[in-house]
């Protein structure tokens, strides 16, 4: 297995080839009652969790602030690279939980994700 940083998170989080995602060991700078100190976070794995749509998502932090990131596009943007324009992220069997890069996970237009959507029974 290795390890790959997650772009925009540099010395933060890194994503493996099997698409575990972990924090970094780092020192972090921070104010209480106006007086400055640092704090030791200890690098560990991210518990992914499903969002109300069904993705797999986790909880990234950077300069204080939180985001929930969907693994699918930080896998995507890890191993592929940034989404070209026009374009979005496909599950092309629709199973939303199904992260396998190529086999299941590709980039494409929006009339194509439609046409999994329809082909796979999803709607109609």
């Amino acid at each position: 297995m290795k390890w790959f940083e997650i772009k925009g998170y540099k010395n933060q989080y890194e994503i493996s080839t099997d698409f575990q995602i972990r924090s970094m060991p780092r020192k972090v700078k921070c104010l209480l009652k106006g007086k400055p100190y640092t704090q030791v976070h200890k690098g560990k794995l991210l518990k992914q969790v499903l969002d109300h749509y069904g993705y797999w998502c986790v909880t990234l932090s950077k300069k204080g602030k939180t985001k929930v990131v969907r693994v699918h596009k930080i896998i995507l943007e890890t191993f592929v690279g940034p989404c070209p324009k026009g374009m979005e992220a496909r599950h092309l069997n629709d199973v939303k939980t199904d992260n396998r890069l190529g086999a299941n996970l590709v980039y494409g237009t929006h009339a194509e994700n439609m046409k999994d959507i329809s082909k796979n029974g999803r709607y109609g």
